[in-house]
């Protein structure tokens, strides 16, 4: 083993609070205390996109605030793979595991690398769901700092980009 280690739809807030209250209605208990009380508002947008995110969401994909608007697309992650296949990809910025998922059904092994605990957690969780948390090794660090002692054939940086309000 190796020791390697979005686009928002252009809808308002207020629609997409609305349409995450309609799509709350219709789903189970649970879920509907989820969308809520737990996701804030301004978020309803990206629950509105939850299936192109994570086409097994609803096995019990999960997500922080910052995981729902930073990770990517489910198709665009396992196309980005596809060109990206090697033996040990380094992911740098895992957050909550969208992209080494992808990248551990075209690698021979990825290394996921998350400052924080709780996302690591999440990515962890979410690879178990998709089948491929054993392809993985979960590092939690800054990626800054564990950098000098990776060896691997590829690096994956998506660094954290400040959310749907940065300028």
């Amino acid at each position: 083993a190796a020791t390697a280690g979005s686009s928002a739809a252009a809808t308002c807030a207020a629609a997409g609070a609305q349409a995450a209250a309609v799509a709350a209605a219709a789903v189970d208990a649970d879920t509907a205390v989820y969308v809520r009380k737990l996701l804030p508002r301004k978020m309803a947008k990206y629950w509105l996109q939850r299936y192109s995110l994570f086409s097994r969401f609803d096995e019990g994909t999960q997500m922080d605030v910052q995981g729902w608007y930073s990770v990517t697309p489910e198709v665009i992650a396992r196309h980005q793979a596809e060109l990206c296949a090697c033996d040990v990809m380094v992911d740098a910025f895992a957050g909550c595991g969208g992209n080494a998922i992808a990248f551990a059904q075209t690698c021979k092994q990825v290394v996921a690398i998350e400052i924080s605990p709780d996302r690591l957690a999440m990515a962890q969780h979410n690879a178990k769901l998709y089948g491929v948390d054993h392809k993985i090794e979960f590092i939690c660090a800054d990626f800054f700092d564990v950098a000098p002692h990776l060896t691997a054939d590829g690096v994956f940086l998506s660094p954290p980009w400040g959310g749907p309000l940065y300028q």
